[in-house]
């Protein structure tokens, strides 16, 4: 009985040792990997056509604006929105319409 006893006893500590073990290791892990998983969504043809898209028409929106007070709103909602953005990747017209602003 006391043989029984101690098995489970050395089971249980050896089954929450593994989900500790596995917990930490999680939490060291996770954000480097969800760190990878962003910079390899960053850098799909689908993620930079998406905003090079977006930029265009902003673009158009911004040229079509009839008040100076749309194209400083146009304005402001580009400059945050493309400002982690790397402008070389960009096409010469949309970033020097960027730069221009």
């Amino acid at each position: 009985m006391k043989q029984l006893f101690v098995a489970l006893l050395l089971g249980v500590a050896v089954i929450t040792g593994i989900l500790w073990l596995n917990y930490g290791t999680t939490a060291v892990l996770a954000p480097k990997y969800a760190e990878i998983r962003n910079q390899t969504f960053h850098n799909t043809a689908a993620y930079n056509d998406g905003m090079v898209n977006d930029l265009a028409d902003l673009h158009l929106q911004y040229l079509g604006a009839r008040t100076q007070e749309q194209k400083e709103s146009i304005r402001a909602v580009i400059l945050q929105r493309f400002a982690a953005y790397p402008k070389d990747r960009l096409p010469a017209e949309l970033r020097d319409f960027y730069f221009s602003l």
